[in-house]
């Protein structure tokens, strides 16, 4: 097997790949790292335990269609064709034998060869690929739907993590962005709220040790709060001249006091 892999901007550099969180994205390239010279990886999860990921992770990986996963756990990477090109002299052929008979490449991608060319459609691990026919009246639109639900809410959680300064309690915070299910609407409303409070005095006094847990943030929908008066620049001085800083005056003064 090669000790060298390669990622194509084609796929890496798009839109629906970055709009998924860093650790999704981390996963992949770990996945890729480590897969064989026809894409192939054997133990996906224990790759998720390894690198300190989750399986929610390699789910949203799974719904966006990066990667393909076959019952038995193995999983390939769909786009590898358009990263890699390994010389014959080096090339392995996978062992994962039976697998590969289930895919057709078309335009150096993987896809199952039981759905139609464009399907989207990646079934999880631990489902059989069979017939179409048959795999509609297993999976039945209302478990594919839910299917779709879950992973936008995890992409749509990414990026409120991704912007939230305080990177603790994440799984609390999950559950608690599961209970609002913003929609696209909301969660600009919510990112933009996060923008806007990471500017004011009390996010950034002491290096951010007054900023609330995400979940505790989200559960008290601190996103509708009145917006604060943003903090002036480091080393700067209050406008005496402006009534509405009254208070920040008086807080300077007092402060100089002290001291």
């Amino acid at each position: 097997m090669a000790q060298r892999r390669m990622f194509s901007l084609a796929v890496i550099d798009t839109d629906k790949f970055n709009d998924m969180p860093i650790s999704a994205r981390l996963l992949y390239y770990e996945l890729g790292m480590r897969a064989d010279d026809d894409g192939f990886v054997s133990s996906p999860k224990k790759i998720v335990k390894m690198i300190g990921c989750t399986e929610d992770d390699l789910k949203l990986l799974i719904a966006k269609g990066f990667v393909i996963c076959f019952e038995s756990g193995v999983i390939v990477i769909t786009h590898w064709k358009m990263h890699n090109y390994i010389r014959s002299d080096r090339y392995r052929k996978t062992v994962f034998k039976n697998e590969r008979s289930q895919l057709r490449l078309e335009g150096d991608v993987y896809s199952l060869s039981d759905l139609p060319p464009d399907s989207a459609v990646c079934l999880p691990c631990g489902i059989p690929s069979v017939d179409n026919l048959e795999t509609q009246d297993r999976l039945g639109k209302d478990r594919l739907g839910k299917d779709s639900n879950t992973a936008h809410l995890h992409e749509r959680f990414g990026r409120f993590w991704d912007v939230y300064p305080k990177k603790k309690g994440r799984q609390e915070a999950l559950k608690a962005f599961k209970k609002i299910k913003p929609d696209d609407e909301l969660l600009n409303a919510i990112l933009e709220a996060v923008r806007q409070q990471g500017n004011t005095d009390q996010w950034q006094r002491d290096g951010g040790q007054f900023i609330p847990y995400p979940a505790t943030w989200l559960n008290g929908r601190r996103w509708e709060d009145e917006p604060d008066k943003p903090v002036r620049p480091a080393g700067g001085k209050p406008d005496y001249s402006d009534p509405s800083r009254y208070e920040d005056v008086v807080e300077e003064m007092m402060h100089i006091t002290e001291v």
